[in-house]
């Protein structure tokens, strides 16, 4: 028997359920991506807004929601109340490679601004490069060369670029 959870929540909590949905009035900036890993023989399900609907059937259940520290407690708080028991971590953070990555790709980092939005869609953009993010600049020229002559997506990037005009070479 699968029982959906209707819970009421402090005023002023900024937390409602409806059908056993939590709801959020808005995103915050404190929410992070949190691991939830339920275990117990009851089975029952919940949902938080903009989460996907995490169904407990009994046993072990692994789900992955975007919640505050505030909700993570409630969360536990709500397995506890259906004889559960719930592990609620944060996932861990970026090592500097990925963040570094993340922040090229975002065009964060010193010398690796995209010039253009197309630039994110590009064939020709390489986060990871040093210098220059465009690889028609900074690839090596055989490369560029054999791209150019064998690849339609850079093909058509090379002439719908508006950064490097079609066979130039224009700096960044």
């Amino acid at each position: 028997m699968c029982v959906t959870v209707v819970t009421s929540f402090p005023q002023g909590s900024g937390l409602t359920s409806r059908g056993g949905v939590l709801q959020r009035g808005s995103f915050n900036r404190d929410n992070a991506l949190y691991t939830v890993v339920l275990t117990g023989p009851n089975p029952f399900q919940f949902q938080l807004k903009g989460n996907p609907s995490i169904d407990h059937q009994g046993g072990t259940t692994v789900a992955h929601v975007v919640i505050t520290a505030d909700e993570a407690k409630k969360i536990k708080g709500l397995a506890f109340l259906h004889g559960a028991e719930a592990t609620v971590e944060p996932m861990e953070g970026e090592n500097e490679e990925q963040q570094a990555t993340r922040r090229a790709r975002l065009g964060l980092s010193p010398g690796k601004a995209m010039l253009d939005p197309m630039c994110a869609v590009c064939p020709w953009f390489d986060p990871y490069q040093k210098g220059s993010s465009c690889g028609r600049k900074s690839w090596a020229p055989e490369s560029v060369e054999t791209l150019l002559e064998t690849s339609e997506p850079h093909q058509k990037a090379e002439v719908a670029c508006s950064v490097y005009p079609p066979g130039g070479q224009a700096d960044e």
